[in-house]
């Protein structure tokens, strides 16, 4: 009589794995065990190195990517209905469809790294909502320590400068030669190291100073 054989789960977790780069003592791709966090994977990889910039450090997830693409996807499609539906109800239009069409290709081919989010530093000390668990194929990147700002959008000249605790944030716009006439000032914020968005807040007539987590 035939038999039949099954594989246990835990045998196929052998071929699950996940990937360390940059600023560890042993980076490498890395068996992915039950229970995995970003915290535990650190420890079997030696701890961080002395240079690491753990508040820039990068998630990047198979699933999210996915996710990503298919998002792009449909915001791309949407755009083009709603230009055709635009044309057969006969309302006023500004735009050709080569010009739709352009800004839809643009969305369906923006890069989809999977980036997620997180909070090494909470997770480090052990913060339990930030001390995410990690999937398969997931590549966690640390960095070495940033030493600059960079200020980029409506300024005349954009640039990276040194970080400096003495300094806010209009002093480094100040340093990128100012706003330019077309930029909105009520409309400022600041790209964190990790990806986080954050709008800016403005106390009296002073922007405040960046933390040494917002250099890059």
């Amino acid at each position: 009589p035939r038999s039949t054989q099954g594989v246990s789960s835990a045998a196929s977790d052998v071929y699950k794995r996940q990937t360390l780069r940059g600023q560890v003592k042993y980076p490498g791709s890395y068996p992915l065990n039950k229970g995995d966090t970003l915290k535990s994977v650190i420890m079997r990889a030696g701890g961080l190195l002395d240079n690491a910039f753990t508040s820039g450090a990068i998630l990047q997830r198979q699933v999210t990517a996915a996710s990503q693409r298919n998002g792009n996807a449909k915001l791309a499609q949407t755009i083009r209905s709603s230009y055709a539906s635009s044309l057969l109800t006969s309302e006023d239009v500004n735009n050709s469809f080569s010009e739709i069409n352009a800004i839809a290709e643009l969305i369906e081919n923006s890069p989809n790294n999977g980036r997620v989010i997180i909070d090494l530093d909470a997770a480090l000390i052990g913060d339990k909502d930030s001390n995410i668990s990690l999937t398969a194929d997931d590549v966690l990147s640390i960095p070495k320590v940033i030493d600059t700002i960079s200020v980029i959008g409506e300024v005349n000249s954009s640039n990276s400068n040194l970080y400096d605790s003495n300094l806010n944030v209009e002093d480094y716009i100040a340093l990128a030669g100012g706003f330019t006439p077309r930029a909105n000032k009520s409309d400022i914020y600041i790209i964190k190291p990790n990806g986080a968005v954050a709008p800016l807040t403005k106390s009296c007539l002073l922007y405040t100073s960046p933390s040494p987590r917002d250099r890059g």
